[in-house]
């Protein structure tokens, strides 16, 4: 998708709401386009109060302004970021078949890094040292054999799975809670720009400009755990954000591979707890090749 193109600005201001995904998708089910329904609604404001509710309505009303068409179009150039929608082509398969996919996907980088063997990988933002350096040598290995590793851009054992792919030669793709011209965490601008630069692939559902809130980011986990064929939990506490992707994997039919880390370290307490529910148990990348047909 071409960013200088009108019709993604349209596409932006649809998302910009940040309305659930189900509510999108009915709105492009029954208009052509997002610009028809701009237009529609621009003649009468009661149009798609059907559809999408009141409080997202005002959202959309109060940036459908000129300036508003004039920043995202500035934005999109600036930082070249393109859109799939979810009927297109080149909309992966995997992910439309989730519940409640993404309606819109804007993208950086390069969109071939989803043809491949994915498998995502996640764990604690406050990660230990033991559990970023077993998540990046994992990484690498996995990437060595050709295997695109998916995670979401976070500190801990996102950054070390991002860099421990680009080490292995293969593409890394971080799903983010933010719009693509926005950096979350701060620090990881440099990482951003190291995997646009290896050809990895940045993916969000949200338009640019998007700040970080809090209850992005378990949405955004479904996207990781969509792309992917299978997941890796490498370091996570009972309650925590990772514990979210591995319950939005398991409800895709997706295996779930388990690091064991320190039985006593609380830092794996989540991992523990799902080796005793069933995850699979693995110490390193062969066993996970192994398991999905990859050796």
């Amino acid at each position: 998708m071409n960013p200088d193109g009108e019709e993604i600005l349209y596409d932006a201001w649809l998302s910009s709401a940040c309305m659930p995904a189900s509510m999108i998708r009915k709105v492009y089910d029954r208009y052509e386009s997002a610009e028809c329904f701009y237009k529609s609604h621009q003649r009468n404001h009661a149009e798609g109060s059907d559809l999408i509710s009141p409080r997202f309505l005002r959202l959309l009303e109060q940036n459908g302004s000129e300036a508003f068409f004039s920043q995202m179009q500035f934005k999109l150039r600036k930082h070249r970021i393109g859109l799939i929608r979810f009927h297109d082509s080149l909309y992966p398969e995997e992910l439309a078949e989730i519940e409640d996919p993404p309606a819109l996907l804007f993208y950086q980088g390069d969109m071939t890094c989803l043809r491949g063997k994915r498998i995502a990988m996640v764990g604690s933002r406050a990660a230990s040292y033991a559990g970023r350096q077993a998540t990046e040598k994992l990484a690498e290995e996995l990437s060595r054999q050709g295997v695109t590793l998916i995670s979401g851009l976070a500190s801990g054992i996102d950054t070390a799975a991002h860099r421990g792919c680009m080490k292995g030669g293969s593409p890394t793709i971080a799903v983010t809670g933010t719009g693509l011209d926005l950096v979350y965490p701060a620090e990881n601008q440099r990482l951003r720009d190291d995997i646009l630069n290896a050809d990895g692939l940045l993916l969000s559902e949200y338009p640019p400009g998007t700040r970080p809130l809090g209850w992005h980011f378990p949405i955004r986990n479904r996207i990781i755990a969509g792309l992917s064929f299978a997941l890796v939990l490498m370091e996570a506490r009972i309650r925590s954000g990772s514990m979210t992707s591995v319950q939005h994997a398991l409800n895709q039919g997706k295996d779930v591979f388990v690091y064991p880390g320190n039985p006593s370290s609380d830092y794996f307490e989540g991992n523990h707890q799902l080796l005793r529910e069933g995850g699979i148990y693995f110490t390193r990348a062969e066993d996970i090749l192994n398991d999905l047909g990859w050796l």
